[in-house]
């Protein structure tokens, strides 16, 4: 879902060179997160989420990790290079169970701190993201 809001976000105007990454699981963007993002006119329905291993020569200089799985792997994957790791913990909205309504309510919650993480990282400044968050 992160990785998602990353790729759509910082596919738009201005900003620093960037490749997003995840942690697939081989089923393509989740319908919540599609439809959270449509709400703010974002589309992700086509993004396909790439993993570590398919991000070419590594040539980067920061990983910004969300989930525990994430960190581990962007740690290994970058035990080689000049890059460095960080690890901004956010709710994963996957995990809620419930009504429709209710898991689609917890992606909607994830969307403002994804938004301003990618804001203090990129040349994007955050009230660019006002209007959708």
């Amino acid at each position: 879902m992160k990785y998602l809001f990353g790729a759509t976000l910082l596919s738009h105007g201005d900003h620093a060179p960037h490749r997003t990454i995840g942690v697939p699981d081989g089923n393509g963007p989740n319908c919540f997160a599609v439809a959270a993002m449509q709400e703010v006119g974002l589309d992700i329905a086509a993004h396909l989420p790439k993993g570590f291993d398919e991000v070419g020569d590594g040539s980067m200089d920061l990983i910004i990790a969300f989930t525990p799985e994430a960190k581990d792997r962007a740690a290994e994957f970058s035990r080689t290079l000049a890059c460095d790791v960080e690890y901004w913990p956010v709710a994963h909205p996957a995990k809620v169970s419930g009504s429709r309504e209710a898991r689609l309510q917890a992606y909607r919650e994830v969307r403002r701190p994804c938004f301003r993480i990618f804001a203090s990282v990129s040349r994007i400044p955050m009230h660019r993201f006002e209007r959708t968050g």
